[in-house]
């Protein structure tokens, strides 16, 4: 014997008059309510729309839209055309089934995110992880959760879900964690789409894409043609400059070079897999993973989104959750969602914020998208001070603020200044300085005694060139810093103004 519930608000409207005393009631339809085996039931409430009366009912048997009813204790009558509605539904169950991309940072990933929207706007539905860090599509299947001791199938499955979301393929092969062929790849996600509809047959099955490229602008590029800034910072790997092997930069000239034939294959992987998931789903949501990594988004591993880079995952898919109506049917309570206004929709904040760099092929954060009006109203979406995280540093691991002079003029006085902040405590530093003509030397200069960034992170470095070894002109400097490389800076040395 077992009260029955289901998602969604149902109503229906009785189709006869009922007395205080009757114990059934004739209803225009059953659709959409619990199927009631014996012994089972399911509460309902009964609105007479004349004076707005209403009673709690007990429904313990449906055959056709005849009902058996159970009165309370006080009742009343009740006439053709009034109301009757399912008066406990369960909330809708949405389930994400993902990597450490839904599971970091906690609390704060587009899931966690979405709870918060709906229960904002009175939307009954409730959103969960079902995965872990470093899960893939083989993993999530084989697995175990060394807690539970069952694989996130079986913890996906389990939960009764109306809607999965499979957020996988970025570690199965841009990261490629379980060295597995691309035909494996496809073969695992075919085997775990599989067992989801097995343990959860009812459940609409959503892809989220998670892009991790340019596709809107450069998705019919061969693998061979895509360039480093067309990318997420993990596909640049490491930089190739003189001197920087293994070093971390966000530089333009570096950026502009294909991505190594490694990465050309993890992203052709991809691709595949990406084919074949879009097949196995019944929706497909196109987050754009890209998009937050160009505005500088992501945590100091260059991979996982910061909980602010969430919010364009969370753009995608609440899109998505308003309009599909395959997951409406399913999860009714969807309808509910309200147009709050088009800051909800990131797309726009992402073509308001950049513009086309020299080659067109790239992107520029808009200049008078940051002195504009549109920069600090989205504020008001989240409280962050930036809402892009030092974007020209958005291939390095650390994002510092760098202010350093561009002119220095000897006969007045005036010295070279380097001010850093937001780095990482204790980080070697170095640097080298050339003249604009000639080739950027291969190596960097170690400071004597050796130079680090502070306790806090900070740098402050202030010196007059001197005459003798450093002769006016124009010049070039860069300075690493720990694992990463940031400029070229222009410099360009006077003895006197130029007019003087």
């Amino acid at each position: 014997m077992t009260e029955k519930n289901c998602s969604g608000v149902i109503d229906t409207v009785l189709t006869s008059n009922i007395s205080e005393s009757d114990q059934t009631v004739t209803v225009a339809s059953s659709s959409g309510f619990p199927t009631l085996d014996t012994g089972d039931w399911f509460w309902a409430r009964i609105l007479r729309l004349e004076d707005g009366i209403d009673e709690l009912v007990k429904v313990t048997g449906i055959s056709g839209v005849s009902w058996n009813i159970e009165r309370a204790a006080t009742a009343y009558a009740f006439n053709t055309g009034d109301t009757i509605t399912l008066c406990k539904g369960d909330a809708g169950k949405i389930g994400v089934l993902g990597a450490s991309e839904i599971v970091f940072p906690w609390f704060e990933t587009w899931s966690a995110l979405a709870q918060r929207a709906f229960d904002a706007e009175g939307v009954d539905v409730d959103i969960r992880h079902t995965g872990s860090g470093a899960l893939t599509h083989f993993t999530a299947l084989n697995g175990i959760d060394p807690e539970t001791g069952k694989s996130y199938v079986e913890i996906t499955t389990s939960m009764n879900l109306d809607v999965i979301v499979v957020e996988l393929g970025i570690t199965d092969a841009i990261l490629n964690i379980d060295n597995r062929s691309t035909s494996q790849l496809i073969m695992d996600a075919q085997a775990l789409y599989g067992a989801l509809r097995t343990g959860s047959p009812d459940a609409v099955i959503i892809y989220s894409r998670q892009i991790p490229y340019d596709e809107v602008q450069h998705g019919g590029k061969a693998e061979s043609e895509i360039k480093k800034k067309y990318c997420i910072p993990h596909l640049h790997s490491t930089s190739t400059m003189p001197g920087e092997t293994g070093l971390y930069t966000s530089e333009t000239n570096e950026l502009e070079k294909i991505i190594d034939p490694s990465m050309q294959d993890r992203l052709r992987d991809w691709k595949a897999l990406d084919a074949a998931c879009r097949n196995l789903a019944d929706v497909v949501v196109h987050t754009d993973y890209f998009r937050p990594a160009r505005l500088g988004l992501l945590s100091h591993d260059r991979l996982h989104l910061s909980s602010l880079g969430h919010l364009f995952f969370l753009s995608d898919m609440w899109k998505v959750f308003k309009s599909d109506a395959t997951l409406a049917s399913r999860i009714p309570q969807l309808d509910n969602i309200r147009n709050l206004g088009n800051f909800t929709d990131l797309s726009i904040t992402w073509e308001s914020a950049v513009k086309p760099d020299a080659l067109g092929d790239g992107y520029l954060i808009d200049p008078e998208w940051l002195d504009g009006f549109e920069y600090p109203m989205w504020l008001n979406v989240r409280d962050y001070a930036r809402v892009a995280s030092y974007p020209e540093y958005w291939g390095n691991q650390q994002r510092p603020a760098i202010s350093i002079s561009d002119r220095v003029v000897r006969n007045n006085g005036e010295v070279f200044i380097v001010m850093l902040s937001n780095a990482w405590p204790s980080q070697p530093v170095a640097s080298k300085l050339w003249s604009a003509e000639n080739d950027e030397p291969a190596f960097f200069d170690e400071y004597t005694p050796p130079k680090t960034t502070s306790g806090t992170g900070d740098m402050l470095e202030a010196y007059s060139p001197p005459s003798g070894i450093i002769p006016p002109g124009d010049y070039f400097i860069k300075y690493r810093v720990g694992p990463d490389v940031f400029g070229p800076f222009p410099i360009a040395i006077f003895d006197k103004y130029p007019w003087e």
